[in-house]
């Protein structure tokens, strides 16, 4: 049967069936097409449940008639006592359970639809049974602009950790990362929610951004949700709700929740929850808006960390070799450039490194340092050419010589800005030369050439010259 007709067979609405198979009363199986399959015995056991709650037991006592830890005989006589004891109950619900007692049935044998059959129009009167019971059909949030900005601050909750993990663990700049390497966090960070708000919900029964905006997830008997019911939760709203985070498509996800949401009809990944809110109070939208303000501040502060390097003060040429391959990593540097030994060489140096369609290629710049004694205090390259063709020279290697040796200085803090003047000054410069100082670090470059003319990006050969020299040279050198 399908949960329509099992909808229609039992009068329980879908929510509170798809509630008590989180419950494990019943075990639809899932057909080769995806939808759900109800057996008899699956009727069979919703209808028990259905008598044996409107008689005021509750679903663990349920359980344990199912189980065999408790007998049903034993059982209702004890309910019987109770509503006698506490004057509670209507009359009718007591001869019910007298009347199965008489019957001798068991949980087993027990036929559902002749006692709601015969007291039907008694029972379908008086909903409100000998004690307060929670419906089965668990109360709801409709407010999906409320549900939305909990969700969205739960996003920037999980893509700020993201961000941290990537800069922590994998080392890698979390600003300055390819195309592909964003389009890559589109799948990660719902992944990482995937795993962590299940705790939350185990944990707390909530999420950050609920928390903030006052909602809470819970069973059907107001416990918190367990990591499985969570997991299965949020696996079915990340699809759902989400469209698994794929652009347009999550879009289409969203707008169909939305409509939902307006009409008053429970999300899928809400069924057999209990989704509340603790009412509109006027401090939740500063305190949103505070909650937004420190995750962007974190963000910016994991970005801002990654441009300070390992090694501060006065550097060995092997600290500013680390410092070097630290900002390879965190600035994302064209992968062709290779990492330096602790001699402060390269650990697989090539005589040319491509740089594109222009038919040229720059050289690995051999890296010369000077010291007093073991303390480093410059650093500097030079090329020489006479190819026909010069492109703009590439500005990767002095960023790099000179952020490891500037960035170490007491002025680079958190914050600072340092490596993004550093950065600028340089690659503004084009084909002209240049000269600066920062941090107590005076950054030079300068270019002679003759026999070549401007043009594209770079020089090209004057045909009316026959004396082609191209130099650079490079220097970061410590002046204090």
């Amino acid at each position: 049967m399908t949960i329509t007709q099992i909808e229609s067979a039992t009068g329980d609405d879908r929510a509170t069936i798809r509630f008590y198979e989180r419950q494990k009363l019943i075990k639809p199986r899932r057909r080769l097409n995806g939808c759900k399959d109800y057996s008899r015995d699956d009727l069979r056991m919703l209808l028990r449940v259905k008598l044996l709650r409107s008689l005021g037991l509750s679903l663990e006592e349920i359980g344990a008639l199912r189980d065999g830890r408790s007998d049903l005989g034993s059982t209702l006589s004890q309910k019987i006592a109770e509503m006698e004891q506490e004057e509670t109950g209507s009359v009718n619900v007591q001869e019910i359970c007298r009347a199965m007692q008489r019957d001798g049935v068991t949980f087993a044998s027990l036929d559902a639809r002749k006692y709601l059959r015969a007291d039907e129009q008694t029972i379908a009167k008086e909903p409100r049974l000998f004690y307060k019971e929670r419906p089965a059909a668990p109360p709801q949030v409709f407010h999906p602009w409320v549900r939305f900005f909990a969700r969205a601050l739960d996003l920037m909750f999980y893509n700020t950790l993201w961000w941290i993990i990537l800069a922590v663990v994998f080392q890698t700049g979390v600003l300055t990362r390819p195309v592909w390497a964003w389009l890559f966090d589109i799948f990660a960070v719902p992944a990482l929610m995937l795993f962590l708000e299940p705790l939350w919900l185990r944990l707390f029964g909530t999420t950050p951004g609920k928390a903030v905006l006052g909602l809470e997830v819970r069973t059907l008997w107001d416990r918190k949700p367990s990591y499985g019911d969570g997991f299965s939760r949020t696996w079915t709203m990340i699809g759902g709700g989400m469209g698994y985070n794929i652009p347009i498509f999550n879009l289409v996800c969203m707008v169909k929740s939305y409509n939902r949401c307006k009409k008053g009809e429970v999300q899928q990944w809400d069924e057999g929850f209990s989704y509340t809110m603790k009412g509109v109070k006027p401090h939740r939208t500063p305190l949103y808006l505070a909650v937004v303000a420190v995750i962007l501040f974190a963000a910016f502060t994991v970005s801002s960390a990654q441009q300070i390097p390992p090694h501060h003060g006065e550097l060995t040429i092997a600290q500013f070799a680390e410092n070097h391959n630290h900002y390879v990593r965190s600035l994302n540097i064209n992968v062709g450039i290779r990492l330096l030994y602790e001699d402060g060489k390269w650990i697989k140096p090539h005589e040319r490194l491509d740089i594109g369609p222009v038919i040229y290629t720059w050289p690995y710049p051999s890296y010369q340092y000077t010291t007093e004694g073991d303390v480093l205090t410059g650093v500097s390259f030079s090329v020489k050419s006479k190819d026909l063709v010069i492109p703009a020279p590439d500005r990767q290697y002095m960023v790099l010589a000179a952020l490891s040796l500037a960035g170490a200085q007491p002025e680079n803090r958190l914050f600072s800005g340092l490596p993004a003047r550093i950065v600028r000054q340089i690659k503004q410069s084009g084909l002209e030369s240049f000269s600066f100082t920062e941090a107590g670090v005076t950054i030079t470059c300068e270019i002679e050439y003759s026999g070549y003319i401007p043009g594209g990006a770079g020089l090209v050969w004057d045909q009316h010259s026959d004396d082609l020299q191209f130099s650079m040279t490079f220097s970061a050198v410590k002046t204090r």
